[in-house]
């Protein structure tokens, strides 16, 4: 039987096909944080490294079985439901989430892009987790030369 105490809830949505969507729903730690999540050596705390590998674990699972094939770019939305007001800024988590979802979906970290939507303060402190594949020529680039 497979264990996973940091997944609260996970659903994918398949339907449309071009549209695909994972939502996890993982425990929220506080040590998740950029500026937490390793210890004075350098090394990745137990705790978060075992948080980052059961999301990767869940992430890679729902999409073998829904048969979801997630193509670069990736758009990732976290929000944040935090127990009181001292919460770290959403941003700060974005290392550790993208590093368990970089080795579910099989996908290099650099073509994630991360949306935060919002914090909510709430009891069971958590952090809700939507992937989906990123619309292509929403993006514009504009280079600015020099005269």
């Amino acid at each position: 039987m497979l264990r996973l105490p940091f997944v609260l809830d996970a659903s994918s949505r398949i339907s449309p096909p071009d549209n695909p969507q994972l939502t996890v729903e993982m425990a929220y730690l506080p040590t998740l944080s950029i500026n937490r999540y390793r210890t004075g050596r350098g090394i990745i705390r137990y705790e978060v490294q075992c948080w980052m590998d059961e999301l990767a674990k869940i992430v890679g699972m729902m999409t073998r079985t829904s048969n979801i094939q997630f193509k670069p770019p990736i758009k990732i939305e976290l929000e944040l439901i935090a127990q009181d007001k001292r919460h770290p800024d959403i941003h700060n988590l974005h290392k550790v989430v993208a590093d368990g979802i970089s080795l579910g979906l099989e996908i290099d970290d650099k073509h994630f892009l991360f949306e935060d939507k919002s914090v909510i303060i709430g009891e069971n402190p958590r952090l809700i987790i939507t992937v989906r594949e990123r619309k292509a020529g929403k993006l514009q680039l504009k280079v600015l030369s020099k005269s």
